[in-house]
């Protein structure tokens, strides 16, 4: 590492910035990219920089995020068909959890379209902090049948079934024909805390 970032020009239009570490080049690619940091040389000749962004926006409107997987040049659907395998033991109820939402079709519009159908389905979106790049990751989850709403809700409802590995069965589904996403898990394992007596 430098003891100081150099700048220069070369030519109209290109310039280059040397003597940047791993983490300061993060911070300038997320600054260039998306606007994530201000940044500018200090008096000791590094980077300093402070971030543009306090909190995250709601994944709907937030025009930063976009997946980060390789898009798939293709027309038809690939998505695998989902099943629901196994038994869901008594007295518990799986999450639902989806991940890659557009799958390999992603666009500002299908992005939008996709996490509507999620909130009004029951879903909530947790995100992870964004690193310095401005990258972060984001993860749909439904708490369990119990919590569909809207559309999901009803189907599921129409079923009449009290047997939650039948109702996590008609939701899958549901989402299956529904919605377009990369990856669905179910969470029919936990561990918790035993209630006090």
């Amino acid at each position: 590492m430098c003891d100081s970032i150099g700048i220069g020009m070369h030519g109209a239009g290109n310039c280059e910035i040397t003597g940047l570490t791993k983490e300061e080049i993060d911070l300038v690619y997320g600054s260039i990219r998306g606007g994530h940091h201000w940044i500018r040389r200090g008096g000791d000749g590094r980077l300093e920089h402070v971030p543009s962004y306090e909190i995250l926006p709601d994944p709907v409107v937030d025009k930063e995020m976009y997946p980060y997987w390789r898009r798939q040049e293709v027309e038809e659907s690939i998505q695998m068909q989902l099943t629901c395998e196994g038994s869901v033991p008594d007295g518990h109820h799986p999450s639902i959890s989806i991940q890659a939402l557009c799958g390999y079709y992603y666009t500002e519009k299908n992005y939008q379209k996709q996490a509507e159908l999620l909130t009004g389905y029951g879903f909530e979106c947790f995100r992870s902090r964004r690193s310095n790049d401005g990258r972060f990751g984001e993860i749909w989850r439904l708490s369990g049948t119990f919590a569909a709403k809207g559309e999901l809700e009803i189907a599921i409802n129409n079923s009449r079934s009290r047997n939650e590995g039948e109702r996590t069965k008609i939701a899958v589904e549901f989402l299956r024909t529904h919605a377009v996403f990369g990856t669905l898990n179910l969470d029919v394992q936990k561990l918790a805390m035993p209630a006090p007596d």
